[in-house]
């Protein structure tokens, strides 16, 4: 996904089993009746994809950033609606590739939706969504060096009220989730950073869960229909490089597990020579080198 502007944006990978989406109707009977994915384990889904065949089936997606992606394929002859923020865009998949949306850079200041609904399949027809590939907000108007690292839940920064610690072999960067079951459980810290991502476990007993950072504040609902042990629970807006006061909090003593936090940020200092290495990246940037949008594509 290249921009056409000078911009460093926070990439990342999103499957569908996160809360950022909603899929609908879900169907045990076979894809003619809704979304299905392929596996349920909880161990499977958090690469599990999803498909349909259903006429009315709609997905929705919210992100903050200046480009979204999906993957996947489509087999057979379909129909499909592609909106976002109200406005429709060309459906047009490539390879497996389904669709890929730049945006303005103002949009880097606002939450965005996309939604897909298959308006006609035939009776052979299958569309598979795979993945979302997002160019995060950042607040990077140019092209910038950056860090991206992972801080597991049991570090010391962390501090909790309530969350009670349990092993976990959801991601190999965290071998411990902090877990809650009620209301008015929290996580706090300070970061200095540009965005971060929140991953936790998910399923059908999570609860709400709310993020403020610097008294801005997100309200989640984690629960999903499926139980998976890896989540991507909630996506930070973009934020100045400064010191920041996160807090995570149980809202309504629905289960709530946090599994490790994942940063980004731009670097004041560079050391030449010296390349910071970035995992699930969204598109091929290449920390430490000045690349413009058009090398990246």
């Amino acid at each position: 996904m290249s921009l056409s502007y000078p911009y460093t944006p926070f990439p990342f990978n999103v499957t569908a089993i996160s809360p950022l989406f909603q899929l609908s109707p879900l169907s045990s009977n076979g894809t003619s009746m809704g979304w299905v994915p392929s596996c349920i384990t909880p161990e499977c889904m958090p690469t599990a994809s999803w498909s349909t065949s259903a006429v009315n089936a709609t997905l929705s997606f919210q992100y903050w950033g200046v480009g979204v992606a999906f993957d996947g394929k489509v087999q057979g002859n379909t129909t499909v609606q592609l909106v976002r923020d109200d406005v429709q865009h060309e459906w047009k998949p490539s390879g497996e590739t389904l669709f890929n949306l730049l945006s303005k850079p103002t949009d880097q200041f606002f939450q965005h939706n996309v939604t897909l609904k298959v308006i006609d399949a035939s009776p052979n027809a299958l569309l598979t969504v795979t993945r979302a590939r997002v160019n995060g907000s950042s607040y990077g108007d140019f092209y910038l060096y950056t860090d991206r690292w992972v801080l597991p839940s049991n570090e010391d920064r962390l501090k909790y009220t309530g969350f009670v610690p349990q092993s976990s072999v959801a991601h190999a960067e965290s071998s411990t989730t902090y877990v809650s079951s009620s209301a008015g459980d929290s996580v706090s810290m300070q970061f200095n950073g540009s965005a971060l991502l929140v991953y936790g476990p998910c399923g059908p007993t999570n609860g709400l869960m709310r993020i403020s950072i610097d008294g801005q504040q997100e309200v989640v609902n984690t629960s999903k229909p499926f139980a998976s042990n890896d989540c991507l629970l909630i996506q930070s807006w973009g934020l100045p490089e400064v010191l920041h006061e996160l807090l995570i909090e149980n809202v309504d003593g629905g289960k709530l597990g946090i599994d490790r936090l994942d940063f980004f940020r731009f670097q004041t200092q560079v050391i030449p020579g010296v390349r910071t290495p970035v995992s699930a990246v969204a598109v091929p940037i290449f920390i430490g080198s000045r690349q413009t949008a058009n090398e990246l594509a």
